[in-house]
């Protein structure tokens, strides 16, 4: 999940994992961040195994960036739900929470590149460590895109996600 600034580029980065590994995984990026369509995060997100929330901004006394703060507290309205507590969220079971990593991208002057995209769903997946070494086994659900700091991931494998026959051309 992302915002639109970011979001073109990961949906690219998504269709290259669906082609090259075989899973099914998908993006969703918000054009608004307030007011949180809550209703509809709850059902999109209900049931999925994990999700990856990547913000353009990093906030590190608040215990999560703005955006994965709406989502948790979407999430948690709804298992609420489920114990009883109605509201015009849908309710969902502790089975159906999702588990939620929270990543930033564009500090100063560095984006992120395919690598970073690919090192988020690999570190999700158990299939590579930060780069202070931490793994997601060890409760650790906070990383890094395209920068270098002890909380970045990335992966081994650098695909061009142009479309086929484009070319780049740098100043």
């Amino acid at each position: 999940m992302s915002l639109v600034s970011s979001a073109e580029n990961i949906e690219a980065d998504i269709d290259h994992i669906k082609e090259n590994r075989s899973v099914e995984v998908g993006a969703i990026h918000l054009n608004i961040i307030r007011r949180l369509p809550e209703a509809a995060v709850v059902e999109v997100l209900a049931g999925k195994k994990n999700i990856k929330i990547i913000e353009r901004t990093d906030e590190p006394m608040a215990g999560d960036n703005p955006l994965a703060r709406d989502v948790r507290t979407a999430l948690t309205k709804a298992l609420t739900n489920h114990a009883g507590n109605p509201s015009n969220i849908p309710a969902i079971s502790p089975e159906e929470m999702p588990r939620i990593y929270s990543g930033i991208y564009g500090l100063g002057p560095h984006e992120f590149r395919p690598e970073d995209i690919l090192g988020a769903y690999e570190y999700t997946q158990g299939k590579i460590r930060r780069q202070d070494g931490k793994h997601k086994d060890d409760g650790e659900s906070y990383f890094t895109l395209g920068i270098n700091h002890p909380y970045n991931v990335r992966s081994t494998e650098t695909p061009s996600i142009l479309p086929k026959n484009a070319i780049t051309v740098s100043p």
